[in-house]
């Protein structure tokens, strides 16, 4: 593996079957990170162990987003922060408010909450002096111009609607004192937020590429929330690559995104989602997806293999487990580049395991 040429564009898309992570260097060696997730097979951070095999130094990571606070999205997000001090940090503003921010106390120093990594991120702003940048639709969170290049970072959502939904869902979570002032027992994870209205859906302008990127927006008849609500926007964006929302599933699709977001035949990259009997992107997915798409690519697939039988094991555990399933052994990686001017093509390289679909 070999670090990008600093007039090249890079975008790395992680997704080994539970988590998503994006990595984009923009150019002149400036790095994003959006999200994070676990090399399955390495047990490390994804993006820093990336980084670190390209001979990239972390103090070149310029921004850190996280678009929501689901596990999948955010596994390994304190090792990031640890590890990039120079990074900017950037939330949606759903999680800002003081209703998360009250969960989030409460449950400070449990394991296993997809909240508790929320925890170490407000302890590192407080510790550090430091406040993030709140994502909220339409919004600039970074750019840079000068002789060389010229890049900015959007954030598209959530919506103001799509907060006040968000704090409400939130403020159900919170636990409520008995009347001796104890709080009940802790929950070891949270029911998730569905759906994904306060996600952060970014769009990344570099020169004349437009990069659109989901995250799990998912849509709504209600023209106020999810991608009706960046529709409506005026954003004006015609994307030459799509990382598809939510995994493919069609909870984030909406014809309009494919005819006024994006280019005409887009690359398009999904990652999948594998929890259970819950297997994303569904066939019918992918072909819409390709149905839609010039090229597009999964970063694994979408489903788990059968595991081998031996007849004295499953004797053993018969009474016990249900079903035994291998899971993906890789973190898939789907890795497109090129040059920010004057190219238009795209080099595209799949790790084992990422698919052309």
């Amino acid at each position: 593996m070999n670090k990008p040429q600093s007039n090249e564009i890079e975008i790395s898309i992680f997704g080994p079957g539970y988590g998503e992570c994006i990595l984009i260097h923009c150019s002149e060696n400036d790095w994003i990170i959006i999200d994070s997730c676990f090399d399955e097979k390495t047990k490390k951070v994804s993006p820093l162990e990336y980084l670190k095999n390209i001979g990239v130094s972390y103090d070149s990571v310029k921004l850190l987003i996280v678009t929501h606070w689901h596990d999948d999205h955010i596994r390994g997000l304190s090792q990031i922060i640890e590890s990039c001090p120079n990074a900017e940090i950037a939330i949606s503003e759903a999680f800002c408010k003081d209703e998360f921010l009250d969960l989030a106390s409460i449950h400070n120093g449990q394991k296993e909450l997809g909240v508790s990594e929320f925890s170490k991120l407000w302890l590192h702003f407080i510790e550090n002096k430091k406040y993030p940048k709140r994502a909220i639709g339409t919004r600039s969170l970074l750019q840079k111009t000068d002789d060389k290049i010229k890049y900015k970072v959007e954030s598209l959502s959530p919506s103001d609607a799509a907060i006040m939904l968000s704090n409400n869902e939130v403020a159900k979570l919170i636990p409520r004192r008995s009347e001796s002032n104890e709080l009940p027992p802790l929950k070891r994870r949270f029911r998730s937020l569905t759906p994904n209205f306060a996600s952060v859906v970014l769009l990344i302008t570099i020169n004349e590429v437009q990069i659109l990127l989901g995250s799990d927006m998912e849509n709504s008849p209600d023209e106020n929330i999810g991608w009706l609500a960046i529709l409506n926007s005026g954003i004006d964006c015609k994307a030459q690559i799509f990382k598809v929302s939510h995994h493919g599933s069609i909870t984030g699709e909406n014809p309009l995104i494919w005819k006024n977001l994006l280019h005409q035949k887009p690359i398009s990259i999904t990652t999948p989602f594998i929890l259970g009997n819950v297997k994303l992107p569904s066939p019918a997915d992918i072909d819409r997806i390709k149905f839609n798409s010039k090229e597009a690519y999964l970063t694994a697939v979408p489903f788990s293999k059968k595991a081998k039988t031996d007849h004295f094991i499953d004797k053993m555990l018969k009474d016990d487990v249900r079903r035994r399933e291998i899971v993906n052994p890789h973190c898939g990686h789907v890795k497109l580049l090129r040059k920010n001017i004057g190219d238009s093509n795209w080099e595209v390289q799949l790790s084992e395991g990422a698919i052309k679909l």
